[in-house]
C-alpha cells in the first residue's frame, strides 16, 4: 500500500488498544488501494483516526473507518470479511440515495497522488500543500507532505481544531493585521510569508512585541503580476533594512506564486531560472544567503470533457529536470493545490424530476455546480 508492504493485523492490534475499541478487523480493497477499518465500541470515528496517527505510519492509517454496532462472523466464528465488503458498498450507496448533493473523497486516490508526485521530482524537492484547494483534505494531505500553506484566519482556525502541528505552517495571503499576526505567532507557526512592506512590518511589531527572543522566520513573496507579493523594488527595500528595522526577523528565502491552471511549461522554467538569478543578485548586493524558495508552478489539471486526461502527471514530468536543477542551489518547496486533489472527488445529486419540452429533454438534479 502506497509502496510499502503492510499488515493487516498490525492495524488491528492497533486499534484494538484504542479505549473504546471491543473488536476491529482492517481489510484492503484492491482495486481502490483503500484500507478499511472496521469496529466496534464507543470510539467515536475521528478520535480512533487521531489516536492512530500517533502509533502507526501514515501508510497504515486506514482510509477510512465504519463504526459497527456488531461484528459479522462466519459459520466458523471468524470475521466474515466478505460481509463488511458488503456492508461498505451497501452503505455507501444508502448515503448517497438521502443525503445529496454531496462530495465524496477517496483518500487512497489522494494518497496514490501525491506518492507518485513524490517520486516524480524526488527527495531533494519538498512538497507543500495549499489548504485553500480543500480544507477537509488537510488532515490526509499531512501524511502525504512537508508543509501547509495556510493564507487566512479561518483556515489557521481549522488547523487549530484539527491539531497541525504550528511548525509545518507556512502563514501566507494578504491583508493581516496585528492580530490575525500574532494568534499565528502564539500557535508556533512555522514561516511567514511578508506581502509588502506594511505586512513586513507588522510581523515585526508581533515579535518585538513578544517577551521572547524568538525570531519570526519569515519569505518574501516577490510580485508576478497580480495584487499578491511585492515590487522587487520593495523586497529590496526590506533586506537593506533587515539589521535594523527588521531586527525581529530571519529572513530566509522567496515566494513566488503566478496562478493557476497554467500549461506552459516554457514560462514556468523561466521563472525558475529567474529566482535563481535574483537570489544571486541578492547574495551579491546585501551578501545575505538566502536559503528557501517556496514556488507555487500552478499546474494545469483537466476538467472538460475536451481535455486530455491521457497523463495527468505530464506537467510535473515536464518540469522534473529544471526542479532538480533549483533543488540543487536553495532548498525548494512547490506548494499546490488542486493538482494533488481535483481526481480524489466525485460529486453526487439525485435525479428529482425529469421532463421533455418540444425536442429538449430535462433533467432536473437536487444540486448545482
Amino acid at each position: 500500500h502506497l509502496g510499502h508492504r503492510i499488515e493487516l493485523g498490525e492495524i488491528e492490534v492497533a486499534a484494538n488498544a484504542v479505549d473504546g475499541i471491543t473488536r476491529s478487523c482492517c481489510i484492503y480493497e484492491t482495486e481502490k488501494e483503500r484500507l478499511l477499518l472496521f469496529y466496534t465500541g464507543t470510539c467515536e470515528k475521528r478520535q480512533l483516526i487521531k489516536t492512530l496517527r500517533g502509533i502507526l505510519p501514515p501508510y497504515m492509517i486506514p482510509n477510512t473507518a465504519l463504526q459497527l454496532t456488531e461484528m459479522p462472523m462466519t459459520k466458523n466464528g471468524k470475521i466474515d470479511r466478505n460481509q463488511l465488503r458488503k456492508l461498505y458498498e451497501e452503505g455507501l450507496q444508502d448515503i448517497l440515495k438521502s443525503n445529496t448533493p454531496a462530495f465524496v473523497f477517496d483518500t487512497a486516490v489522494l494518497q496514490k497522488r501525491a506518492a507518485q508526485i513524490r517520486e516524480i521530482v524526488g527527495e531533494t524537492v519538498s512538497l507543500c500543500y495549499s489548504m485553500k484547494a480543500n480544507p477537509f483534505l488537510v488532515t490526509t494531505m499531512l501524511t502525504c507532505v512537508d508543509k501547509l500553506e495556510v493564507c487566512s484566519p479561518g483556515e489557521l482556525a481549522i488547523c487549530k481544531k484539527l491539531g497541525v502541528d504550528g511548525s509545518r505552517i507556512i502563514y501566507s495571503g494578504v491583508n493581516k493585521g496585528i492580530t490575525d499576526i500574532g494568534e499565528a505567532y502564539e500557535y508556533g507557526v512555522g514561516i511567514f510569508t511578508a506581502e509588502s512592506i506594511r505586512h513586513a512590518d507588522l510581523i515585526q511589531q508581533v515579535f518585538e512585541a513578544a517577551d521572547s527572543d524568538q525570531k519570526a522566520e519569515v519569505i518574501l513573496r516577490l510580485n508576478a503580476g497580480s495584487q499578491f507579493g511585492m515590487a522587487k523594488e520593495d523586497l529590496f527595500d526590506i533586506l537593506q533594512h533587515r539589521e535594523n528595522r527588521y531586527r525581529s526577523l530571519n529572513i530566509t528565502g522567496i515566494h513566488y506564486f503566478v496562478g493557476t491552471q497554467r500549461k506552459r511549461a516554457k514560462r514556468k522554467i523561466k521563472e525558475l531560472q529567474m529566482l535563481l538569478e535574483l537570489f544571486e543578485e541578492i547574495r551579491n548586493l546585501f551578501g545575505l544567503e538566502l536559503k528557501k524558495l517556496e514556488y507555487g508552478p500552478g499546474f494545469a489539471v483537466p476538467y472538460f470533457a475536451d481535455d486530455d486526461f491521457s497523463d495527468t502527471l505530464f506537467p510535473v514530468k515536464e518540469l522534473k529536470d529544471i526542479l532538480n536543477e533549483v533543488a540543487q542551489k536553495v532548498e525548494l518547496t512547490i506548494e499546490m493545490g488542486r493538482f494533488f486533489t481535483a481526481e480524489c472527488g466525485t460529486y453526487y445529486t439525485n435525479v428529482a424530476d425529469l421532463k421533455t419540452v418540444g425536442n429538449a429533454h430535462y433533467c432536473i438534479v437536487d444540486g448545482g455546480m
